[in-house]
């Protein structure tokens, strides 16, 4: 598999400006995207030019300037037809670009002459740390301090290049987050994973670095003792599942359900699993229920060996008004991704569920309306970098009236299509729900017929 360079943003994105300098593989195409409101500020084709961290560079200015122009605290998104996307957030202020043809460089600090260092003394430039700096697992817990900042420039962090948080103007000059991360690669004391931590204001830009595993020195030296072969995974639900909505329960009103899950072995499932919910399945309930009983899921971004966790998982269109009582069940790994030491044990007990209010049936959808046009693209989803997001809820908007007329949940490889539509411009939307946090993404103005609506979602509400 070859590998290409992506794509990496040179320039600070800035308020109201509408330039920006991105670096990619030469001859590919880039597409900068507001995330934040869907839209395509400009496209462009990676020239080969030197002294860039990519072979290639694009130049969005004069011609090729922005439109709209940049809006502070938004994300954007500089997308190559080859390798990685970029991402960073819109800075506060404006100031003016080089009038040449390079890239504006991050501006650094005046190098001045070395102050004598004591033991009391402190830096007198913006600085970060990151205390602890390090993690012998794929989970990690740590905070983020910041001290020197111009108190007048907002502040941007992010975490191995994607965007994280913005302070804003007006601050104290210091800073202090507590961060949370999960899924980490674990690499090895001669070759460990550097996962990067950066800070950046209009005229400012400091990094620091957090180590997984940890130096050895970090590490307490075990007693020699044999070493057990660890368990392989093992995904369980613990217990029945719990109703949390609240009586009167009425038919075909959401319900959300409570579900504990657990990973009984020693090995860590650090790659992304679904947990299903099912009222009244139809046919055999072991070792696996049918995937299109289900009324409602969630993803989970991954569970260490020994860990258990507690998620909530909402039946949008609820109970039917048969049978009664009814049976509730979940289902760990419902997709059966996940290789466990047992397979057979992936279904709930079940839980019995009566005294649900009968209501009028909905009425059906209204069908689409019909035409020999298509939109289609991927939803992706970035925990450490943009991959597919399997089964993300994806709705077509017609621009023109503003309605939805139809939605589609994308496959397995986050593929999405809507075929035989009428000519015209819709919105395309996606939703998924993962770690019990939501995530959203939108395409404005894209028109059938479209193989190219890619969908990029980020931490935020459904709308």
């Amino acid at each position: 598999t070859p590998t290409y360079c992506g794509a990496y943003i040179e320039s600070p994105p800035v308020d109201g400006e509408n330039y920006l300098w991105v670096s990619g593989e030469p001859g590919a195409d880039v597409t900068v995207i507001d995330l934040t409101t869907g839209e395509t500020l400009g496209q462009d084709t990676f020239v080969a030019v030197g002294g860039h961290l990519c072979g290639g560079f694009a130049d969005f200015s004069g011609a090729d300037a922005l439109n709209p122009v940049l809006v502070a605290g938004h994300v954007i998104l500089a997308v190559p037809s080859q390798g990685q996307p970029a991402n960073a957030i819109v800075l506060q202020g404006s100031p003016t670009p080089t009038a040449t043809n390079t890239p504006v460089v991050l501006p650094t600090s005046t190098q001045t002459a070395t102050p004598t260092v004591t033991p009391t003394s402190t830096p007198s430039d913006p600085y970060i740390r990151l205390i602890a700096n390090c993690s012998i697992s794929t989970d990690a817990q740590f905070n983020v301090l910041g001290y020197n900042w111009p108190t007048d420039e907002s502040i941007a962090l992010f975490w191995n290049g994607a965007p994280q948080s913005v302070i804003p103007a007006g601050h104290s000059g210091s800073f202090s987050q507590n961060w949370t991360k999960s899924g980490l690669i674990v690499g090895t004391q001669v070759d460990p994973t550097i996962y990067e931590v950066r800070a950046t204001s209009n005229t400012w830009t400091k990094t620091a670095n957090f180590r997984v595993p940890c130096d050895y020195e970090d590490i307490p030296t075990p007693e020699a003792t044999v070493t057990p072969t660890p368990a392989p995974a093992d995904l369980i639900v613990v217990g029945p599942p719990q109703i949390l909505s609240t009586r009167p329960l009425v038919a075909y009103q959401p319900i959300s359900v409570r579900v504990a899950i657990s990973n009984t072995g020693d090995v860590d499932v650090s790659s992304q699993f679904f947990v299903d919910v099912y009222f009244d399945p139809q046919g055999s309930i072991t070792p696996t229920i049918n995937i299109t009983n289900s009324v409602g899921y969630m993803g989970v971004s991954a569970l260490a060996g020994g860990a258990s966790r507690v998620i909530t998982i909402t039946a949008p269109i609820g109970f039917e008004n048969e049978p009664d009582p009814h049976l509730v069940y979940a289902m760990v790994d419902s997709l059966l991704q996940v290789s466990e030491a047992d397979e057979t044990n992936n279904v709930s007990e079940s839980l019995t569920v009566g005294d649900v209010t009968p209501a009028a049936t909905p009425t059906q959808t209204a069908t689409p309306p019909v035409g020999g046009e298509f939109i289609s693209g991927v939803a992706r989803l970035r925990i450490i970098s943009w991959l597919p997001q399997p089964r993300a809820v994806i709705t077509l908007v017609d621009e023109g009236t503003g309605e939805a007329i139809i939605s589609t949940v994308a496959d397995q490889n986050g593929f999405f299509e809507f075929p035989g539509i009428p000519a015209g411009t819709y919105t395309v939307r996606a939703c998924t729900i993962l770690d019990n946090n939501s995530y959203s993404g939108l395409r404005v103005g894209i028109t059938a017929s479209s193989s190219s609506a890619d969908v990029y979602l980020l931490a935020g509400p459904c709308s």
